[in-house]
Formats: C-alpha cells, sequence, structure tokens
C-alpha cells in the first residue's frame, strides 16, 4: 500500500500514520475502473438499485476493486440519500447554524477540546446556569460525541488535533441526534460518520448517508436502541450460521465460553471499522450499501474463516 508524508509523519493511502512506508501496490487500472462504475452509477439512478442486472454489475465492479477514488459517489447512490433527503423534512443547514447557537450561548464552541468538555462537565453539574431536562439531555449527547469524537480513528489524518474533518463530524453526530430523539448518539455512530467523512467531501451528504443507515430497515435500524434489540436478534441468527458453516469453530469458541456477541457487536455496530485490513473493511462496506445488513453476516463469516484452519484443542 502506498505511503505519503506529510508534516513529517508518514500515512499510507488511507490515510492513516503508519511507522514505515508500505509496498506500493499497482492501481493502474483505477481510471478504466472508475469509469466503468460512473456508467453503471448513471444506470442505477435512471433505473434503480432494484434489478438484478444492476446488483450484479455492481457486486463485479466491487471484486475488481480499484475504485477508492470515487467511493463517496458509489456510497451516495448505493445508500440513496437523495430519496432520503427528499421524502424527509429536516433543514440541515438552519439546525447548524441553530447548534451554533446554542453552543455560544453554552459558552461553547464548535471544537472537541477538552475544555469544550469540562464546560459541559460543569454545566451538568449545575455550576453556571439552571437546567431543562432538555437541556441535561442535549448536553450529556455533546460531551459522549466530543469524548468518542477525539478516541475515533486517532491516528488518521483527518482526525489528528483540531480539524475542520473534527467540527463536521461533530455537526453531523449532533444533528442526528436532534433528528432522531428516541435514539439521540450511541457509540459506534462516530466510527460510521467518521468512515463516511473520508470519502465524502460534503458534510450534508454525511449526514443523510448516516441518516440512512441508522433509521432504515434496510441497515443499522433498531440497532442503536436503549435495548440493542435487532443487534440481540442478530446475533442470534449469526449463533446458527456460525455452527452450521464453521461446525468446529463454533464449538471451540462455545467451550470458551465465547458468544458470538462478545465480538459481533462490535464489528456490526462500527460497520467493522475497528479491523485494522482497511481495504477489507471497504469492500464489506460497499456490499452492505449496496445490498444491506445481511453482508453484516457475510462479513463476519468471511473473517472467521480464515480461523477455521487454526487448531483447536
Amino acid at each position: 500500500m502506498a505511503a505519503t508524508r506529510t508534516h513529517a509523519q508518514l500515512f499510507n493511502s488511507h490515510g492513516f500514520a503508519v511507522m514505515s512506508a508500505a509496498e506500493e501496490y499497482n492501481m493502474s487500472y483505477e481510471d478504466s475502473v472508475c469509469e466503468t462504475f460512473k456508467e453503471v452509477l448513471a444506470e442505477c439512478e435512471s433505473c434503480g438499485m432494484r434489478k438484478p442486472p444492476i446488483l450484479l454489475k455492481c457486486r463485479q465492479l466491487i471484486k475488481v476493486g480499484g475504485h477508492n477514488s470515487m467511493r463517496g459517489d458509489i456510497w451516495r447512490v448505493f445508500l440513496g440519500i437523495s430519496e432520503t433527503k427528499t421524502r424527509t423534512n429536516f433543514d440541515y443547514k438552519g439546525n447548524v447554524a441553530e447548534l451554533g447557537e446554542r453552543l455560544n450561548k453554552c459558552g461553547l464552541t464548535e471544537s472537541t477540546c477538552d475544555a469544550n468538555i469540562r464546560r459541559i462537565s460543569a454545566l451538568l453539574d449545575g455550576q453556571y446556569l439552571p437546567l431543562s431536562e432538555e437541556d441535561i439531555k442535549w448536553l450529556r449527547n455533546a460531551r459522549q460525541i466530543m469524548l468518542d469524537i477525539g478516541r475515533t480513528f486517532p491516528t488518521h489524518r483527518l482526525y489528528i488535533g483540531e480539524t475542520k474533518e473534527k467540527i463536521s463530524l461533530l455537526r453531523v453526530l449532533m444533528m442526528y441526534a436532534k433528528f432522531n430523539t428516541s435514539v439521540g448518539y450511541c457509540q459506534g455512530m462516530a466510527y460510521i460518520a467518521a468512515l463516511l467523512l473520508m470519502h465524502m467531501t460534503n458534510e450534508e451528504d454525511v449526514f443523510w448517508s448516516i441518516l440512512t443507515i441508522f433509521d432504515s430497515e434496510k441497515y443499522l435500524a433498531r440497532f442503536y436502541d436503549r435495548k440493542l434489540s435487532r443487534m440481540q436478534t442478530c446475533g442470534g441468527i449469526f449463533s446458527l450460521l456460525l455452527k452450521d458453516r464453521q461446525t468446529k469453530l463454533a464449538q471451540h469458541l462455545d467451550s470458551l465460553s465465547i458468544h458470538p456477541l462478545m465480538y459481533i457487536t462490535s464489528w456490526f455496530m462500527c460497520l467493522f471499522t475497528t479491523l485494522p485490513c482497511w481495504d477489507t473493511v471497504l469492500t464489506i462496506c460497499d456490499l452492505i450499501f449496496l445490498e444491506g445488513y445481511q453482508r453484516l453476516f457475510c462479513g463476519a463469516l468471511a473473517i472467521l474463516e480464515v480461523c477455521s484452519g487454526m487448531s483447536y484443542t
């Protein structure tokens, strides 16, 4: 993987800090792949994503790879954010402006710095102003989001120090918490939003993308509710799949009292972004955004299949 040097720091081609230059890989075919993908995306937008021939073309192109430079455009189409935006009554820019005003009234800035977090803690302790229940909920969400942003991809060049991407991440997560008050903010959301910001230059597109992912039954709706209800259901389904596909591995993990929810919860709720092999992560995300949450099971089974050749005693 190619590595570049920025501000005396070495980063790989995905933007993560590395200790030394990795091997360069040949992506000379990327231009031709991207041109083909553009044609297929145009077909997707005109004919819809559900037609089997179009889905097959997309799967084939994902398998070929070499489309990283246009992943943001691909994900926008796969997720159908234009449709989400059309049918949803939410003024993103207007609400972002209101967020800035509200932060200012509380003596806060659009920043994830420690000073902001300390002031929010002081506000919640009642050191400055009397707070309503709604104020308390809003401040708790803001503090948790700021804390999580600080530990989300801390070695990625977009999120080292106080960057505009961190501010965008704060905005989109605060806006989602405002839009869906029943869910608010849940740990794991920051990883997905940060992933999208790596590939989408338009902040508002990221908001509509996470809204689609978190609220659509095709993707992760009800994964983040208080009871993690759908996550619990998926854990049971995956347990059965593992016993069927990797019986020996399932028995070994069961003998160690390792239930699937102990490892797939972070995989599913963060879309595998906690894993180190970023090429694999992005390919899994391509397939999830194209076809839906069922690909979570495929990704998890594929990862565990790599472990199936190990010796269990």
